[in-house]
């Protein structure tokens, strides 16, 4: 009897449900949204009352990211793809990491929870295509396993944001959060009409770099974007107005254009960009090299020339009569130069100050003091080299230190080289030394065998990939190739540099996936 007593309830609420008509239903069905979305809008609510809090910022993202949570089911492997390079922050979350950290993290989950893995692909090709991929991702885990490995042994990751007492995680994060994104962008899956679209995506990040030198040009009404997009770009500005030097450098407007130079060549290759008949491009081209130098960068333009003569030889034009024709227009434009950069803006005087011609007094002493003062400090770090050649120094950072640096400065001055701080806090303005000094002889050996795999995988989707993709798989290949040498010659810095290693060799997997 109390068996029959207990299921009398469920009885008579199952055959209510039963009895109830669809429409009845669909209309109840309807109110499950006003049931989530009713509490939601009370803690928003709340949460507004007091927006300067830590805390209820952080219920207000969650509230967000809960509003937004289909929109990133269905989105989330173009969501990643479009910020990779986006100068983005979560501010909101502690320590204020990249978005597209955020979106290796969310891309992940989703995929796992969702099954996205579990992908109908040719076993073939897919056998094929593992085999190219396995050594980028092995020397990837083991570059990885070097950095967690010297972590440990000199003192963890750190990170004030995690209230450590010493600092270190703006550095590791990248790093790692680059080598999990590798296998988070290679997993994606994209139609074959939209792979030009994902090209386009993924440089366009670049131009919202603009946004740190237009909002310190537009005034205080828009430094609030500063708590989105980087400051440190807008620094050169500042820096001249306080100084009243009239040197300004755009960065952000100037890197941003890398992101326009690289897509140029993958949509278009040098042969198509430099056809008269097309001249809206070479201009656009041609625009976006100018602005380039505005920054005062004469890396940037180095740069820029490794990927274009990689470009330029991929597509076998040196072989055509486009060869001897670039040589007349260089030797032009060197000629121009001569006569007429001293009268450009300084800025733009710096960027070409590497080569022979006249530029203002004032520009010429400061690149030269530039470069000295690179070469004094590398001058200080060789020495360091046999102290971490085992065991790697780390990213680990002490904040006594720096403050002791800082009261060096203040109180012997004339006595205290600038570049000591740098040192401590592991910018050292060198692609070798930053492997080296950092994670030893070890890191060394993973990031060359990172290199020499991702090149192959280039190298073989150039050769054998889709002929339709071919430009761009030469440009992915040319970017690949050039910022390597840019790091190993030029400037480097491997907590900033690998993500963009990784970003090419993603953007190279998906695009030519079976």
């Amino acid at each position: 009897m109390m068996d029959k007593a207990r299921r009398l309830p469920l009885f008579v609420g199952w055959t209510a449900w039963r009895s109830l008509r669809v429409e009845t239903v669909a209309q109840i069905a309807l109110l499950i949204p006003f049931l989530v979305a009713v509490p939601i809008a009370l803690l928003f609510g709340f949460s507004l009352s007091s927006p300067d809090s830590f805390f209820n910022i952080l219920i207000m993202a969650i509230c967000f990211g809960v509003m937004l949570l289909p929109v990133f089911i269905r989105w989330h492997d173009i969501m990643l793809i479009a910020s990779w390079n986006l100068p983005v922050f979560v501010f909101f979350l502690p320590g204020q990491p990249q978005l597209w950290m955020l979106m290796v993290f969310v891309s992940l989950v989703i995929s796992f929870v969702s099954g996205g893995l579990s992908q109908n692909i040719n076993p073939n090709a897919l056998r094929t295509r593992t085999q190219i991929m396995k050594p980028v991702g092995w020397s990837l885990i083991a570059l990885a396993g070097v950095v967690l490995t010297t972590a440990f042994i000199r003192g963890g990751i750190g990170g004030r944001a995690f209230g450590s007492e010493i600092y270190g995680a703006k550095k590791y994060l990248p790093i790692l959060f680059a080598v999990v994104g590798f296998f988070a962008l290679s997993r994606i899956n994209i139609a074959d009409d939209q792979r030009r679209k994902v090209i386009l995506l993924f440089f366009g990040g670049y131009l919202l770099l603009t946004i740190s030198n237009l909002a310190y040009m537009a005034g205080p009404s828009f430094y609030w974007l500063y708590y989105i997009f980087p400051f440190v770009y807008a620094l050169p500005q500042v820096e001249s107005d306080i100084n009243a030097s009239g040197f300004a450098r755009f960065s952000g407007i100037a890197f941003a254009m890398t992101g326009v130079f690289c897509y140029m060549l993958a949509r278009y290759g040098i042969k198509n960009i430099m056809r008269i008949k097309h001249l809206p491009r070479l201009l656009v081209f041609l625009i976006a090299i100018g602005l380039a130098t505005f920054g005062g960068y004469r890396s940037l333009l180095v740069l820029f020339a490794f990927i274009f003569i990689f470009q330029f030889y991929l597509e076998g034009l040196f072989s055509t009569h486009l060869f001897p024709l670039f040589a007349v227009i260089g030797a032009l434009l060197l000629g121009v130069g001569i006569l007429f950069v001293n009268k450009m803006p300084y800025s733009v005087q710096r960027t070409f100050s590497f080569l022979p011609i006249t530029v203002d007094p004032v520009v010429r002493e400061d690149a030269r003091a530039s470069t000295e003062w690179r070469f004094g400090m590398w001058s200080v770090l060789w020495d360091e080299i046999p102290k971490y050649l085992v065991v790697g120094k780390g990213y680990r950072i002490d904040p006594a230190e720096l403050a002791l640096f800082d009261w060096a400065r203040a109180t012997h001055r004339g006595h205290f080289d600038d570049y000591e701080e740098v040192i401590a806090v592991g910018n050292y303005h060198s692609g070798p030394f930053s492997v080296l000094l950092s994670f030893g002889i070890m890191g060394v050996t993973a990031v060359l065998w990172f290199w020499g795999a991702g090149l192959r995988m280039l190298r073989s989707n150039m050769t054998r990939g889709n002929p339709e993709l071919r430009l761009i798989n030469i440009t992915l290949f040319s970017c690949f190739a050039a910022r390597v040498v840019f790091f190993l010659f030029i400037y480097g810095e491997l907590s900033t540099d690998l993500p963009i290693f990784c970003g090419l060799l993603g953007i190279s997997a998906i695009l030519n996936k079976p």
